[in-house]
């Protein structure tokens, strides 16, 4: 199917060409992928002396190239914990390219990086996966009057002073729960104070 977009100026001359020797519209379009009103349009402009290379278009450059996006997102899939900030200084260090930081910001957004707030999970070594598995396997299947004997506790922490305060990792739609975009966390006796409360089925 011919192509709706930019022709470059050599497949332009060889289109001249072609109907400068005679050859039929419907074949010079066929032989270059383009529709035939383009070739009628390049030919109009041929033989009325205009020059077919491309003309100044409006509007500022492109600051980046395409290599160079795919250079920094490609760095922000390794860590996906970098601000747009982070991205804006890489651009400048690593590529030599001053951009700002909306249009890092797009740049992430234009390839599905959006910013979100990780999910928290506690810090979980193998050995206290197995350990919960292990544990979840062994009650499973208790009854109802089993577990009206056991006590439920649980605890909440009440920062003294410092908030936690909001972190944003950049990644995918639907790959919140995924392990390299989770932020760990771990627990300190500092700067907190622990209530703790129980309760009877």
């Amino acid at each position: 199917m011919p192509c709706n977009c930019y022709i470059p100026t050599p497949v332009k001359n060889l289109i001249q060409l072609a109907k400068n020797t005679g050859a039929n519209q419907n074949e010079i379009a066929k032989r270059y992928n383009v529709n035939r009103s383009t070739v009628s349009r390049i030919w109009k402009r041929a033989k009325e002396g205009i020059e077919l290379s491309r003309r100044p278009k409006s509007g500022r450059p492109r600051k980046i190239t395409k290599s160079g996006e795919r250079f920094l997102v490609k760095d922000v899939k390794i860590n996906p914990f970098q601000t747009s900030t982070c991205v804006m200084n890489r651009s400048a260090t690593m590529l030599g390219i001053t951009i700002s930081r909306k249009t890092a910001q797009r740049i992430l957004k234009s390839h599905g990086l959006h910013g979100r707030r990780p999910a928290r999970k506690p810090l979980l070594k193998k050995r206290h996966r197995i350990a919960r598995l292990a544990f979840a396997r062994k009650y499973c299947n208790w009854s109802i009057e089993q577990w009206k004997r056991v006590v439920f506790s649980d605890e909440t922490k009440v920062n003294l002073y410092n908030a936690d305060g909001g972190h944003y990792v950049r990644r995918r739609i639907n790959a919140r729960y995924q392990p390299k975009y989770v932020r760990k966390t771990v627990k300190f006796n500092c700067g907190k104070l622990n209530l703790w409360g129980n309760t009877i089925i």
